[in-house]
């Protein structure tokens, strides 16, 4: 995934919400988002196949390279059928994720970092440090120093963590290697959080604006937000070291591009609406998939009205806050 904004405890309704587009090889086999099986508990990693880490991005034109998925592969990660406790798509190369919640309202992103080189051959996939946090039973602070214990095991790599009490966000790259987020709308990418960058900044200033929108931010506006493919003035693109169509929010590509946009929103008392927009290699929405969790201790995930709606709790006294004011 190549960017997510995030907003937390900034909306009198809602503790988390995010928006995000996972950039990524045409060819790499993808299932799309839907409940899993939580079938592994605290320390308890479950079943990962031998990587297979996505290069990064030679050109938006390039044809990619197929990543084959071994036999019974596909079926072996097949979501379980009933209510899991975890949403999330799956890569099927590798048997990770981009981004997922629990039923208990625990959330995970992955970027990667631009430019990083995997320090082996051997580097395990990026993508099992979101399952292993799903799957974990310890809280988003402890993890993150579970996670940048292990860190430099794995190619470049930004994590956000939520839980009830916390945001944090772990790299591998550059400085503090944790990082617990603020209360505001934050922005994503390919490098350290909140660094400037085209579809960053510009991003984050309209993702501010339709939080504004109460009492409930609109979801398709928010997909509108992923869907903007306009590139960075030429000024723009020389100084973030990208390729044009990598400047835009929403990349087009026959081989490398936006594969899924994404929006979560986790209310104040616990109930959960997630939604996802599948596209293909000619930026055709191809799918999309529609949870929500009510707030009912107990409850998991149900396929949901399209769009999905937060049940209506009762209002709360927070008010926006916005991260450049902080």
């Amino acid at each position: 995934m190549c960017l997510v904004f995030v907003a937390w405890r900034a909306h009198p309704r809602y503790r988390l919400l995010v928006a995000a587009n996972r950039d990524e090889y045409h060819a790499r086999a993808t299932a799309p988002a839907a409940p899993w099986e939580a079938e592994a508990g605290p320390g308890n990693r479950g079943p990962h196949p031998a990587p297979s880490e996505p290069s990064e991005p030679r050109s938006a034109g390039s044809a990619g390279r197929a990543v084959p998925v071994p036999a019974g592969e596909a079926a072996r990660f097949r979501p379980a059928a009933g209510e899991g406790r975890i949403l999330a798509g799956r890569d099927l190369a590798a048997g990770g994720t981009w981004l997922g919640v629990t039923a208990e309202g625990r959330f995970a992103a992955l970027t990667n970092y631009r430019g990083s080189v995997p320090p082996g051959p051997d580097a395990p996939s990026r993508g099992r440090l979101v399952v292993d946090f799903l799957r974990s039973g310890l809280g988003a602070r402890d993890h993150a120093r579970e996670v940048a214990r292990e860190a430099e095991r794995y190619s470049g790599f930004n994590l956000l963590l939520a839980d009830h009490d916390a945001l944090l966000c772990v790299t591998n790259r550059g400085g503090e290697r944790i990082t617990e987020v603020p209360a505001g709308c934050h922005g994503l990418g390919n490098d350290r959080l909140n660094a400037p960058s085209p579809k960053v900044t510009g991003g984050l200033a309209e993702f501010r604006r339709l939080l504004r929108s109460e009492p409930e931010p609109d979801p398709d506006g928010l997909f509108a937000l992923l869907a903007d493919d306009e590139p960075a003035a030429e000024a723009d693109v020389r100084a973030s070291g990208l390729e044009l169509a990598h400047t835009a929010r929403f990349i087009r590509g026959p081989g490398y591009g936006t594969r899924s946009s994404t929006v979560v929103r986790i209310a104040g008392n616990g109930a959960i609406a997630f939604e996802e927009r599948s596209f293909d290699a000619r930026a055709k929405e191809t799918g999309r998939a529609a949870f929500e969790r009510p707030a009912a201790e107990g409850a998991g995930f149900a396929a949901a009205r399209t769009p999905a709606r937060v049940p209506s709790q009762a209002p709360s006294r927070a008010r926006f806050r916005d991260a450049a004011a902080d």
